[in-house]
């Protein structure tokens, strides 16, 4: 913690946020541009609690937060003793939205479409998607791949992990993605390495033309064995 010596006296000045107050204060200073670096050494929940401290923790505090904070959606009941239940977007889902920009989706269970799918909210401002499909339907990996297709232009970090033989569609197309610097595909214990887990084609053509930037890849040894028979990794 840095503090302001007012005079040789010893007195400390007090940071406050109200400025407009002539009332004098002596005590510590917190300079406000160390509070981002102060946020490398706690946790969330520290975090969430310093920002009510004053107008200054929560101004430079909330960006650390919004960087640090996943939201999650389920795309499934969550229950196994209730499969093929209509699935539901969560109350407070679409404003947690508007403040992340990091998400993670998950499937488990098999689970219906609902029915006002279509106003499901237009994302565009994600850094960081996570995507997790144990088993999935085609409406949940079609709305994840318009997902991360909607943050294309400033998605940075992309993970997918499945159980099962599909597609990686988000590399399929002709959709960039300029800004992705990190790739993780991982493919089920079950299945893996068994033929088709992964496009190999595909894979190879997203490396090189689809993710211009990419600096990190993460996936299984055998699939990276395939992928650079395709000649794009020298």
């Amino acid at each position: 913690m840095l503090w302001n010596k007012e005079s040789e006296g010893g007195d400390f000045k007090f940071c406050r946020d109200d400025e407009d107050d002539p009332t004098p204060f002596y005590g510590p200073t917190l300079i406000p541009y160390v509070i981002p670096h102060l946020c490398k050494f706690l946790g969330v929940g520290t975090i969430k609690k310093c920002r009510l401290v004053c107008r200054s923790w929560n101004y430079h505090a909330t960006p650390v937060l919004k960087a640090r904070t996943f939201i999650r959606i389920k795309l499934c009941t969550g229950d196994y003793d209730y499969q093929y239940q209509e699935w539901r977007l969560g109350t407070g889902i679409v404003e947690k939205l508007g403040f992340v920009k990091n998400l993670k989706i998950m499937s488990y269970t098999h689970t219906l479409p609902p029915l006002d799918l279509e106003k499901f909210p237009l994302i565009r401002n994600l850094k960081s998607i996570v995507v997790h499909f144990f088993i999935r339907e085609d409406w949940q990996k079609d709305l994840c791949d318009k997902i991360i297709l909607n943050s294309a232009p400033i998605l940075e970090e992309l993970k997918y992990e499945w159980y099962f033989h599909e597609d990686f569609s988000p590399c399929g197309g002709s959709t960039v993605f300029p800004k992705l610097k990190k790739l993780q595909l991982i493919a089920g214990l079950v299945q893996d390495p068994r033929p088709g887990n992964i496009q190999h084609e595909v894979v190879s053509q997203a490396i090189t033309a689809v993710f211009p930037a990419l600096k990190y890849l993460l996936i299984n040894c055998n699939n990276l064995l395939d992928i650079s028979k395709q000649e794009v990794l020298q």
